[in-house]
């Protein structure tokens, strides 16, 4: 594509068309009655030189010539320096003179819309856009989609989760789970030979039926460590426990000797496995009671109930190694 720029003259006009035109100067022509100035000179100002041209004449103008000076004496070659112009064009026979000042900015190019190059350019740009938006739209909808995806995933949660018990503990872990409830861990008496084997987690806020009338013939206690190995100064305390929801998973397993889970699995809490003691009458299970054990408040009397006692690995059945004789056995709660 050329480099140039073009200039004519809007004769009875005081402004220039609206079509990408710009203004370079307006004045007032005068004319000598004895003839007429009809003469059309297109400017053509390129970064080297300025080039005025006649395209076409009056046969009422036979006398008139153009001529035209170049004021500049060196032009830059620089690209997007300016080229400050001067030309002169005079009508010899009257010695009318007329001067066009401009600047022309280098390198500064127009398109010619009857240049098959450029037409090719301008197709081949509106195919591109039109591509451009039917893949945009494409992927609004593919956004859409996803969008609609995850609010159905998010509300199909409330139907997953599973269930456990933090043993030790008045809250859940920051994990990804919520609380059910909290409450105090209670079970049969140690001593009572049909006593229940399992732990339970009593609320704090535990509601009665209305009529019902005292006594049975089974009996439901409090718990309590029975030994500082859970943690600094717990010995005799009541033992706390919260109830917590995975709510993304939906399974959980208590795995003893462990602290860490398997594979992909999560772990939820680890800590000390614990149960009944063996010289007790009554049964009991095995729970995992947190690392970081707490206590209730107040709850320091020796009044017995369901206890809590650290288990050791027996050698034997058991094999030794990988276990040892009497080792404190861990214990983790996973999830997936």
């Amino acid at each position: 594509m050329h480099d140039y720029r073009s200039a004519y003259t809007r004769w009875g006009r005081k402004d220039c068309p609206l079509n990408e035109t710009e203004l370079v100067y307006t004045e007032l022509v005068k004319v000598s009655e004895t003839g007429c100035l009809c003469t059309v000179s297109i400017l053509t100002i390129k970064k080297e030189d300025v080039i005025l041209t006649t395209i076409g004449h009056s046969d009422y103008a036979p006398y008139l010539s153009i001529a035209y000076k170049l004021f500049a004496e060196s032009v830059s070659h620089e690209k997007s320096s300016n080229i400050e112009c001067k030309t002169k064009i005079g009508i010899n026979k009257y010695q009318q003179v007329f001067e066009v000042q401009s600047q022309v900015i280098a390198e500064d190019k127009r398109l010619l819309l009857n240049d098959p190059d450029v037409m090719a350019q301008i197709k081949q740009m509106s195919l591109e856009l039109q591509t451009l938006k039917q893949k945009t739209s494409q992927l609004e909808q593919d956004l859409g989609s996803a969008k609609t995806k995850v609010t159905q995933l998010e509300n199909s949660k409330s139907g997953f989760g599973s269930v456990y018990t933090r043993w030790g503990r008045k809250d859940c872990p920051s994990n990804g789970t919520e609380l059910v409830y909290t409450g105090v861990t209670g079970g049969g008496l140690f001593d009572h030979t049909g006593s229940a084997v399992n732990y339970v987690c009593l609320p704090h806020d535990p509601d009665f039926i209305q009529g019902d009338t005292p006594g049975g013939s089974a009996t439901l206690y409090g718990s309590e460590y029975q030994d500082n190995y859970f943690g600094h100064n717990l010995y005799n305390n009541d033992v706390p426990c919260a109830v917590c929801r995975a709510v993304t998973k939906s399974s959980v397993v208590m795995i003893p000797g462990k602290t860490k889970c398997y594979g992909d699995w999560n772990r939820e809490f680890y800590g000390r496995l614990a149960s009944g003691a063996d010289s007790h009458v009554a049964a009991s299970e095995y729970v995992c009671v947190d690392h970081q054990a707490q206590y209730i408040e107040g709850g320091a009397v020796d009044n017995n109930g369901k206890l809590f006692y650290k288990v050791g690995a027996k050698c034997g059945s058991l094999p030794c190694p990988p276990y040892y004789d009497m080792a404190p056995m861990s214990c983790v709660v996973c999830s997936k």
